[in-house]
C-alpha cells in the first residue's frame, strides 16, 4: 500500500499478491489493469519451491510501479468555470490526499497513473484541449446561433433561447398579418 503523506492517512494505491500468483492493482479504490504499467506479469503460484521467484516478482512489480505517479487531471484554475459543462469528466476533490493537486477534473477514461516525468494521462490531456475550447466559447458574449446547446454555458443557452423565442413571436405576428391581408 502507498499511503498519503498527510496527517489523516488514506490508501492511495494498493497492490495485492494472491498465493495463486494473481496480482491486482487498485488506485483510489478503483481496479486498474496492471498490464498497462508493468511489462511482464508472470503468474507463478506461491509454493515452498517457488518462494524466491515469487518474492523477486513482487519486488520487481513494486519497483516498476514506483516509476508512476497519480495523474493530476485538469487541475488548471483557469478552466474551473467550465468544469460543470464537461460531460466526459468528473470532479475529483482529492479524498485520497494526493500531493499533486487539491481539486481536479478527471476524464472518465483516466488511467490514474502516469510516468513520473509526466503530469497527466493522454485522456486528461485531451480534456484540457476540450476545456480550452469551451472556455473560449464561454467567453464570447454572443456565440454563433448554430452552436449546439450542450456546448454553451447556462447563461448563453438562456440568451439563445430568448432570442429564438423572440424570432418565433415575430414570425407568428408576421404570419397573422399576412393571413389578414390574404383574407
Amino acid at each position: 500500500m502507498l499511503l498519503s503523506r498527510k496527517e489523516e492517512l488514506a490508501i492511495q494505491r494498493r497492490l495485492f499478491f494472491s498465493p495463486d500468483g494473481k496480482v491486482a492493482l487498485s488506485v483510489h479504490c478503483k481496479q486498474v489493469d496492471l498490464q498497462d504499467f508493468v511489462k511482464t506479469v508472470n503468474s507463478a503460484p506461491l509454493t515452498s519451491a517457488t518462494l524466491n521467484v515469487f518474492v523477486e516478482r513482487c519486488v520487481r512489480i513494486v519497483n516498476e510501479l514506483r516509476q508512476y505517479e497519480i495523474c493530476a487531471g485538469l487541475d488548471v484554475e483557469d478552466y474551473k468555470h467550465v468544469w460543470s459543462a464537461m460531460t466526459t469528466a468528473k470532479v475529483d476533490d482529492n479524498p485520497y490526499q494526493e500531493s499533486r493537486y487539491s481539486e481536479t477534473l478527471r476524464s472518465l477514461k483516466c488511467k490514474r497513473l502516469v510516468q513520473v516525468r509526466r503530469w497527466r494521462c493522454v485522456n486528461c490531456e485531451s480534456l484540457r484541449k476540450l476545456a480550452q475550447s469551451k472556455a473560449e466559447l464561454f467567453s464570447q458574449a454572443t456565440p454563433d446561433p448554430h452552436t449546439a446547446n450542450r456546448a454553451l454555458s447556462d447563461e448563453q443557452k438562456n440568451c439563445k433561447l430568448e432570442e429564438q423565442q423572440k424570432k418565433i413571436q415575430t414570425y407568428a405576428r408576421r404570419l397573422e398579418r399576412m393571413e389578414e391581408k390574404f383574407k
